[in-house]
């Protein structure tokens, strides 16, 4: 359990810096504060909702295939969601035939 949720914190610190400056990048310097309220925004909505629903997802598989199985099913099922935005994120720079820039 505690690789995993070391691997989460890494990932989402890897990950979030790099984010938020290309988001606040994309606006004009007088809607900055906008940006960084939407940053903010989906930051707490994801958390919000993937909690809920990897509890849902634990809670699901509890009862019949016991404590580890479901704890591992709701961590399988997050790294899908996590795969899923990776590709989406990647997606616009993919498409433009350029590498993502990483602004570590």
């Amino acid at each position: 359990m505690a690789v995993g949720l070391l691997l989460v914190g890494f990932g989402v610190g890897v990950f979030h810096v790099p984010n938020l400056a290309e988001m606040m990048a994309a606006f004009p310097r007088a809607q900055q504060g906008v940006a960084g309220g939407l940053a903010f925004l989906g930051r707490a909505l994801g958390s919000a909702a993937g909690v809920q629903v990897t509890a849902a997802l634990f809670d699901a598989r509890s009862a019949a295939a016991g404590f580890m199985s479901a704890f591992q099913s709701a961590f399988v099922g997050a790294a899908l969601v996590a795969g899923l935005a990776v590709l989406i994120a990647l997606g616009p720079a993919l498409v433009r035939g350029r590498g993502p820039r990483l602004a570590l």
